[in-house]
């Protein structure tokens, strides 16, 4: 389990304190009501998509469950055949989000595989297909998991 230490220092010695809450708890994913409960904080990533397709990969610092994901369309509308998919390495964890014909719109993605829990160091790709504009903010929020 990892914890969150802070460093004091005084008369030029130095002291850590470690905190009472872990930051990545023993494993939020099989929590139970009868099991010890954790406060644990969501990150939020986000992958900018210029507007040119191809895969876009992020390496994810820590093991993660992806939680939720939405993309904010950027530049001029974008139109039928310009999709956006979330992959844990070469498997999907979302379906193909069409992103519409609204230029600036948000959209959710709703339905997600059993590929949500990426490893410390594994890869979360964005992979995006172009007919007219694919640019868009691309975040995906995610719990930290053991």
């Amino acid at each position: 389990m990892s914890w969150l230490y802070r460093l004091f220092k005084r008369n030029n010695e130095e002291t850590f304190v470690r905190a009472s809450v872990p930051i990545v708890p023993d494993d939020v994913a099989a929590a139970t009501a009868s099991a010890v409960a954790y406060p644990v904080n969501p990150t939020v990533f986000r992958i900018v998509i210029p507007n040119t397709a191809g895969n876009y990969d992020f390496t994810m610092p820590f093991k993660v469950k992806v939680i939720d994901a939405w993309l904010v369309c950027t530049g001029v509308a974008p139109a039928s055949g310009d999709l956006i998919r979330l992959l844990n390495g070469t498997d999907a964890i979302t379906d193909d989000k069409a992103m519409g014909t609204t230029a600036l719109a948000t959209l959710r993605f709703t339905t997600y595989t059993t590929y949500q829990d990426i490893a410390a160091a594994g890869t979360l790709r964005v992979t995006a297909t172009k007919n007219t504009n694919c640019a868009c903010n691309v975040y995906v929020m995610v719990l930290p998991i053991a």
